[in-house]
């Protein structure tokens, strides 16, 4: 499946699940510790240092994984920020 170009999940379903997990661990484990890290960065962009937080932990995941291959800087940052859009509305829909 590829819903941006350069970024694939292989694997069907079964990976996706799999990706979902590892991801979910990732936001829950790691993006805490980056952003206490890079709470200065976060705090100087007005928020936009969240995109490179969130950059970082599609960057792991596509290490750790052999279902999702990002190939390149450029889809990088569009899944970033396809992922970030969904967190702010989830987070927008949740209050």
């Amino acid at each position: 499946m590829a819903y941006i170009p350069g970024v694939t999940i292989q694997s069907g379903i079964r990976g996706l699940l799999l990706i979902t997990l590892i991801f979910t661990a990732l936001n829950i484990f790691i993006k805490p510790i980056l952003k206490f890290i890079l709470s200065p960065i976060i705090i100087l962009t007005l928020g936009l240092g969240l995109l490179l937080i969130n950059a970082v932990i599609l960057f792991i995941l596509d290490l750790l994984t052999e279902q999702l291959t990002i190939q390149g800087v450029l889809p990088l940052m569009l899944a970033t920020l396809l992922i970030s859009a969904a967190n702010f509305v989830i987070h927008v829909v949740k209050k």
